[in-house]
């Protein structure tokens, strides 16, 4: 028997190998990768009862401050959550709740120290999963009624005309 020439093997390697690489790309380029349903990042009008929780008693309305003490983004948004505060203390908006939620009770305590030092004190705090709330990250904010209902969210390091779209909202909120 004949053993095959080391130009058929290459032939044969590279055939395969195409193969290969024609199955990925068509795969990932047609089907890409759905994320779970659980995953869904949360959005205006939908009703998260992990949410609603965070909403003190007697507030119409909260907004939540999503934070970690390792975000950085975080850290760059404090001046615009000192004048979320300054808003607040001035009556815009009334029965406004401010309220910090973290990912870990054992982190509360640490951001509100951060959040203090830098003359942000809010309302309320709370430690819920974010997954489970369907937040994306740190910062987000969102606008809940005392429902649960989100009014409106924001997610990431606001710009300057971002922070005004948000101060106008809460404004409007009531």
């Amino acid at each position: 028997m004949k053993k095959p020439s080391l130009e058929a093997v290459t032939n044969v390697t590279i055939i395969v190998f195409c193969l290969v690489v024609g199955f990925v790309l068509i795969r990932t380029h047609f089907f890409p990768p759905q994320p779970p349903a659980a995953q869904v990042a949360i959005r205006k009008g939908d009703r998260v009862e992990i949410l609603k929780r965070t909403v003190p008693s007697g507030s119409s309305r909260a907004l939540l401050l999503a934070l970690s003490p390792q975000c950085g983004f975080c850290s760059q948004s404090i001046p615009f959550y000192r004048r979320l505060v300054a808003e607040r203390v001035r009556g815009r908006p009334r029965h406004l709740s401010l309220v910090g939620v973290v990912a870990n009770a054992a982190q509360i305590p640490e951001e509100k120290q951060l959040l203090a030092a830098a003359g942000v004190e809010l309302d309320h705090w709370a430690a819920i999963d974010f997954t489970a709330a369907r937040l994306p990250g740190t910062p987000t904010l969102v606008l809940l009624d005392d429902s649960g209902r989100v009014d409106e969210v924001w997610v990431g390091k606001l710009d300057g005309p971002a922070e005004e779209r948000v101060v106008e909202r809460l404004a409007g909120s009531i």
